[in-house]
This record gives structure tokens, sequence and C-alpha cells, in this order.
């Protein structure tokens, strides 16, 4: 397993910037360059940058499309019928989401946990995620910080 910055040289030797990196993947610079400095990344990053495929300009407009929102922007806000927020700040109701470092009792790394419950107050975004040995509220920094996306959605209860 490597090191963030081997990671950070892999990404680099494949022609990929970091900017068009993050969003092929739906993570954030910032997320990026917090995996860069780690001297043990979760194994998940190294995995991710030794699959990633050679930049080519079908591979920069795949990433690009993926872009959804732009830096310094918020999100708008989108209810469903009974006003609850369904997704907001790039999460979606019933995201799954993976922890990317230990998360108190609640999860360790490589954990999976789903978005059940989104609120705002005033420009901060909360998020009640939820593992198997528990829930709790996660500012969108936190989310960030210790958090990955996987792609997936979950619809269960």
């Amino acid at each position: 397993m490597g090191s963030g910055t081997d990671i950070h040289r892999q990404i680099l030797a494949k022609g990929w910037t970091v900017r068009d990196a993050a969003k092929f993947w739906g993570v954030s610079r910032q997320r990026l360059y917090q995996v860069f400095k780690q001297e043990a990344p979760a194994l998940l990053w190294d995995c991710a940058a030794r699959g990633l495929p050679e930049a080519s300009p079908q591979m920069l407009a795949l990433a690009n499309s993926r872009a959804t929102e732009k830096p310094g922007r918020v999100p708008p806000i989108q209810k469903s019928t009974n006003n609850r927020i369904t997704q907001a700040s790039g999460y979606a109701l019933g995201d799954v989401l993976m922890a990317a470092t230990y998360v108190g009792e609640i999860a360790d790394e490589g954990e999976e946990g789903v978005i059940t419950a989104i609120k705002r107050s005033g420009n901060l975004w909360t998020f009640l995620v939820r593992f198997d040995r528990g829930e709790d509220w996660f500012p969108e920094a936190l989310i960030c910080a210790c958090m990955a996306p996987t792609g997936r959605s979950y619809s269960g209860d």
C-alpha cells in the first residue's frame, strides 16, 4: 500500500490533474489533498489510483460530465413533497458512504453507512448517517474528511 504522496504521483503519472481526478471520482479536490497528506491512507485510495485509467479526451469528458457543482456555489435544496430535504451539497438521502477513517464507536475504516436525514442550519449542512453500530449527525466538512461516497444508493428501510 502506498502513501498519500505515492497516490498523488500515480494520478499525475496517468496524465490526470488533481481537479480532473476529483471530478472523475466524485470527490472534492480538498478531499484528495487530505489523502495526499496521509502517510497511510485507506486502502480504497490506493486501489482507486491503481485502477484509474490513463487520462484521455474521453475520460476527461466523462470526468467533466460527472461534475455537477461549481466551487463556491451553494447547490439548490431539493425537498420532497412533505418538505423533507432529500438532497443537498452533492449528497442525497439513501447515499451509501464508506468510512475512510475510524469514526468513533459507530464505524471503523471500511464500514458503510447510509444518509438517512439532511438538515440545514444557516449555511451549514448536516447529515444523519446510520451505520450498523449506531447513527450520528455529521457536518458536511466531517463527511468530506472521514467518509467517501460509494456511488451506491440504499432505498430500503
